[in-house]
């Protein structure tokens, strides 16, 4: 069903078109049938997320993948996250029986954040896929080494060659520990530049390891590109190492610029050496949003830069609710917090725009002077823990308006990383429990004692 978008004060009679969304079945991919015309001469779809950890934004996306996997033939999904630590995940995942307890481990090679329950039907369906006509293969694109939850730090290039032992024999005289130490600062906090030279030779015998892993690899597994996810990884260390050198220089862009431009590059390669002509990308929106040339470069500003109108970026908003919210730039100041999405011009219009869950085709929108300048100009919208001024036209092509949130699942990864924001707050309440149990112990032991003097006292001779 498709409504007409009358309601939005465009000054035209022009109409943009609304594609209503059911929220008890969002992963079903037929209700995003609408997508076959608006991405028909698409190459990558950017699905984004304003909230890393909510329930509905995971299941959300589900849906679309699986309509883009299933009925557009796209079967590559890469996700805002480290190469080597993804594969790594994948390998386990894809040489296991592909059980529960599997899907949930496969989650490991992503960042802690997206080690819920609703992300693990992700690789449920991963899986399903692999026996299928249509296997969906999912990679990191990142340039942050050792950052998933299972494989943090130096311990993804142990169990990186700890996979790659599995299919070939280590080069001639590989000596594991040399080789972790050459390799280490890819990941370390104390990177230098002149580390580099040993970092080279540590990912040339990489190079060499791979190139004769992955035509045994390919061999193993034809259906799926993890032999050309594979070959990419030596690349992706490179860029690793590039972006820690630009780290080391005076630069505008800052971390996150620095990351992005060397992140989108990547997935520009890979998109012509593994998914061909298509990919679905998965990332935060602060790393898909179109950049324009203004600021700190993005992931999202790179891709079209280089693809115009063959990239579709889709973003999702939270009109209210509840989640896991990132309060500061660090995953470390992560709690549960309620979503305001509604306030300001452009949040109250997408507000009553429906009264359902919908998606909104940005390029369908009047342009030039019949534009309304709420949706063409800077206007606030709730991203994570706050407000940011967002111009969604200019950003995004298509958003999709969720009536509410909540915090994913509960496990216990969710339930502390919920906790982590107000860690200050429960600190000072613990310190003021045990002083409040303290005194209380200390005063009923002086009760007591008090009571057991009377006692003695009444029970003497006169």
């Amino acid at each position: 069903m498709v409504v007409l978008l009358g309601s939005l004060n465009l000054h035209s009679q022009q109409a943009a078109s609304v594609y209503p969304i059911d929220r008890k079945d969002y992963t079903n991919p037929d209700q995003y049938a609408f997508l076959g015309s608006i991405l028909k001469d698409v190459e990558v779809v950017s699905l984004g997320e304003s909230i890393h950890m909510t329930h509905e934004f995971p299941l959300l996306r589900l849906g679309m993948v699986r309509y883009l996997n299933e009925r557009l033939g796209i079967h590559v999904l890469v996700m805002e996250g480290s190469a080597p630590d993804v594969w790594v995940a994948q390998d386990r995942f894809l040489n296991s029986p592909r059980a529960g307890k599997d899907a949930n481990a496969a989650l490991g090679g992503f960042f802690g954040l997206w080690n819920t329950s609703e992300m693990r039907k992700l690789m449920e369906y991963e899986a399903a896929s692999w026996q299928s006509l249509q296997p969906l293969y999912i990679a990191g694109y990142d340039v942050q080494a050792g950052n998933g939850r299972g494989s943090h730090g130096i311990e993804v290039f142990r169990q990186l060659i700890e996979r790659l032992s599995i299919y070939v024999a280590p080069p001639t005289d590989f000596d594991p520990a040399q080789w972790m130490d050459n390799i280490r600062p890819l990941v370390g906090a104390d990177y230098d530049p002149s580390h580099r030279a040993s970092v080279e030779a540590g990912l040339h015998t990489l190079d060499n390891w791979i190139g004769r892993a992955a035509p045994e690899i390919e061999k193993r597994f034809p259906n799926v590109p993890h032999a050309q996810a594979l070959r990419l990884i030596p690349d992706n260390l490179r860029a690793v190492l590039e972006f820690r050198d630009d780290l080391a220089k005076p630069n505008s862009q800052g971390y996150k610029g620095l990351r992005d431009i060397r992140a989108g590059g990547y997935v520009l390669q890979m998109k012509k050496a593994v998914a061909g002509q298509k990919l679905i990308l998965w990332a935060h929106v602060s790393h898909l949003h179109n950049d324009d040339g203004q600021g700190p470069a993005s992931v999202g500003g790179i891709l079209h830069r280089s693809l115009g109108p063959r990239l579709y970026t889709i973003a999702p908003f939270a009109e209210s609710g509840g989640a896991v919210l990132i309060f500061s730039g660090s995953n470390e100041h992560i709690g549960y917090g309620r979503v305001h999405g509604a306030r300001g011009d452009l949040g109250q219009r997408l507000s009553e725009l429906a009264k359902q869950d919908y998606f909104l085709d940005l390029r369908s929108l009047p342009a030039g002077s019949s534009a309304d300048p709420v949706f063409r100009t800077p206007q606030p919208l709730w991203v994570e823990a706050w407000q940011q001024r967002l111009n969604i036209t200019r950003e995004f092509d298509g958003i999709i308006w969720i009536k509410t949130v909540h915090a994913p699942d509960i496990t216990p990864f969710v339930l502390f990383v919920s906790m982590i924001h107000y860690r200050n707050a429960l600190i000072i309440a613990g310190v003021g429990l045990i002083l409040s149990t303290a005194l209380l112990l200390t005063y009923l032991v002086a009760r007591r004692r008090k009571q057991r003097r009377n006692a003695i006292a009444d029970a003497s001779p006169a």
